[in-house]
């Protein structure tokens, strides 16, 4: 069995291996010695195929094992459905002596991770991610929150996981557009440091996309290995070095905003690595081999590279404005010189740009 520790204010262990959502044994074994009552949340979609198997293998050795759903969907990461949750663990008679289980994709262990971490003022929870982007990004590192209508993930905390399963073979009942949208995560994650992950997303294309347990088990270890080095040095992202995490998201979540959720995360981070990039070479911060290189890697994997032409400029400005990132009343982007090479300067590692350039470079992309 693969298995990785992330070394943070609560280390904890992160287990990568086919049918571990099959054979429970080990879930068991951390729930156990984690609380008495055990509470599965789960995206509603996922009920017949893995939550109810989940909660009856519990149960055969904790009764105390109750299962609750919600439909997962951005519309549905807010404020209001944490409390609704949070009133159904009420009145389950839950207490701190309780156990969640978030089963589902980045936006159920986001929700989930956040109902654990305010719920009694913190109980444990464990993540059981079913979507590729959860297994490499939204269930590692502790971040956890809810959309508002302003944007995007501003009301949350870091709280992190006590443990996280990750099971490749459910990657086979996954939907092929939210499998490419995993993807995105895993080229910005080999972008930023890995360049054996880049040289396996080019030479087994094939057998990625075909799913191949033991392929997608390498892949995923070596995503998260990026991510882990850069969650233990800067765990609440106060230094810096996490804010490279941030890479291609600035852009994304503001295409999020502006779509109203329609952009699919993964596709707006795969456009937002692009645009990103483009102000790059506007600002003379890279070489055009870099933009090169990751337009042929995200058209490997059947993601968007150019910004949809139908959003206009001031929302997507003005979304941006209110990124969470900003500082000084300035949008804030990280950057690559190339790749394996983020941009820092001065000891920064996001960087202001002013809203006449990144207006200028959307403008020559979309010709608005």
């Amino acid at each position: 069995m693969t298995s990785l520790t992330i070394n943070t204010s609560l280390s904890y262990p992160i287990y990568i291996e086919p049918n571990l959502l099959t054979d429970c044994s080990l879930i068991i074994q951390h729930c156990q010695k984690l609380a008495s009552t055990w509470v599965i949340i789960a995206d509603e979609a996922l009920l017949t195929l893995y939550a109810k198997p989940l909660q009856q293998a519990l149960q055969q050795t904790n009764p105390h094992c109750h299962l609750l759903s919600f439909a997962a969907c951005e519309a549905n990461k807010t404020r209001e459905q944490k409390e609704i949750l949070e009133d159904e663990l009420f009145y389950l008679g839950c207490g701190r002596d309780t156990c969640l289980i978030a089963l589902g994709g980045g936006i159920t262990t986001d929700l989930v991770g956040f109902i654990a971490a305010t719920f009694c003022r913190g109980i444990p929870v464990i993540y059981i991610p079913t979507s590729l982007l959860a297994m490499v990004d939204a269930s590692i590192g502790g971040k956890t929150g809810v959309n508002t209508p302003i944007g995007k993930n501003l009301i949350g905390s870091f709280y992190q996981p006590s443990a996280v399963f990750i099971d490749p073979l459910v990657l086979n009942s996954l939907p092929k557009h939210l499998f490419y949208d995993g993807m995105a995560e895993v080229i910005k994650h080999a972008l930023l440091a890995d360049n054996i992950l880049i040289e396996l997303l080019q030479t087994q294309t094939a057998a990625i996309l075909n799913l191949e347990p033991a392929v997608l088990t390498t892949m995923i270890t070596h995503s998260l290995q990026v991510k882990k080095q850069l969650v233990e040095v800067d765990e609440k992202e106060l230094t810096g070095p996490r804010q490279l995490l941030n890479l291609g998201h600035t852009l994304a979540h503001a295409l999020e905003t502006v779509s109203n959720y329609q952009l699919s995360h993964g596709q707006a981070v795969s456009i937002g690595l692009v645009i990103e990039t483009e102000l790059a070479l506007k600002l003379g911060i890279c070489q055009p081999a870099l933009l090169t290189l990751i337009t042929a890697l995200l058209f490997l994997y059947q993601l968007p590279t150019q910004l949809p032409k139908h959003y206009p400029l001031s929302g997507l400005i003005a979304a941006l404005s209110h990124d969470k990132k900003n500082k000084a009343q300035q949008i804030h982007f990280c950057f690559l010189q190339k790749s394996g090479e983020p941009y820092i300067q001065d000891h920064q590692y996001s960087h202001p740009v002013s809203p006449a350039i990144i207006k200028e470079v959307l403008q020559s992309l979309t010709g608005q």
